[in-house]
């Protein structure tokens, strides 16, 4: 089962985080090119694990962002959310059924309370 484009919300998230990231790389250069040995390596390292992760993070959102790929709710962009009738596919429905006689009763059944002290007085 595929999982899908993210939602648009999702690769924002994601876009500021890669943003968040580069950010601090550059906040903390100061701080790193001032240290001298064993933890000034370090401190590169971590540098160079920020920038890859937020460079990747940047691209691949704003990827999708810009191709207008994003799904609404986690599924992939252009799915229908709707499911069909029964019978929709097959033409085995009745035609009653397919004309929506009926239908409208059943909704205001479905939809009225038996507690509702107006829905009683009618």
């Amino acid at each position: 089962m595929g999982r899908g484009v993210p939602p648009k919300a999702v690769l924002t998230i994601r876009l500021l985080i890669g943003l968040y990231l580069l950010y601090t790389d550059y906040q903390i250069y100061p701080d790193v090119m001032a240290r001298e040995g064993t933890s000034k390596i370090v401190m590169i390292g971590i540098m160079v694990f920020f920038a890859v992760a937020g460079i990747i993070l940047i691209l691949m959102s704003g990827k999708e962002l810009i191709a207008g790929r994003a799904g609404t709710d986690g599924q992939e962009a252009g799915t229908d959310l709707v499911e069909e009738a029964p019978g929709a596919e097959t033409g085995t429905g009745s035609s009653k059924d397919t004309a929506g006689e009926g239908s409208v009763k059943d909704i205001e059944k479905a939809g009225s309370s038996e507690d509702d002290p107006e829905q009683k007085k009618e």
